[in-house]
């Protein structure tokens, strides 16, 4: 029962960061830091490599920025980022969300590319993914997997620690 009620819930989305996992705030947070960052003309890069940091992601904030690169250069339309402080998470930040749980390995990786039909052109398709990839397999070689939602937000508890796993290397 608990199986088939948590398969269901996985199609719930996250209304709120709070209800992400630590990886997914950590990247909400630093989708929305690197935007108004870079539009406002104040590169973020220092708080993003000390976030990536001290989340034991050793090629984080580089992973991070070429998947961020390759989707704004090759953006078909504008996507919808809102502030760091905003408390909803926005149609395309969850979108971007998805793109990276669905390229960990783990998810079959490379189904990313559907999502991506959406937000890029054409050309930019297998760049980005290449880029998805590199990022979400950065997040698992630290010992993250992308969910969504925090395990406990389908069963209704709470979430007091990350979704860390135990590194198979």
């Amino acid at each position: 029962m608990n199986a088939m009620f948590r398969l269901v819930a996985t199609t719930q989305k996250a209304r709120y960061p709070k209800d992400l996992g630590y990886p997914e705030q950590l990247l909400l947070r630093s989708i929305r830091l690197w935007v108004v960052g870079y539009r406002l003309e104040n590169s973020p890069e220092d708080r993003l490599a000390k976030a990536f940091e001290a989340a034991g992601i050793e090629l984080g904030r580089q992973r991070f920025e070429e998947f961020m690169v390759a989707i704004t250069a090759g953006a078909a339309r504008s996507l919808g980022i809102h502030c760091a402080c905003h408390e909803e998470i926005g149609e395309d930040e969850y979108q971007l969300l998805d793109i990276l749980r669905l390229s960990q390995p783990d998810f079959g990786a490379g189904q990313c590319r559907f999502l991506l039909e959406d937000l890029l052109t054409v050309a930019a398709l297998p760049i980005a993914a290449v880029k998805a990839q590199a990022l979400a397999l950065a997040f698992n070689d630290a010992g993250y997997t992308l969910l969504g939602l925090r395990p406990q937000a389908y069963l209704g508890g709470t979430l007091d620690h990350s979704q860390k796993r135990d590194s198979y290397h």
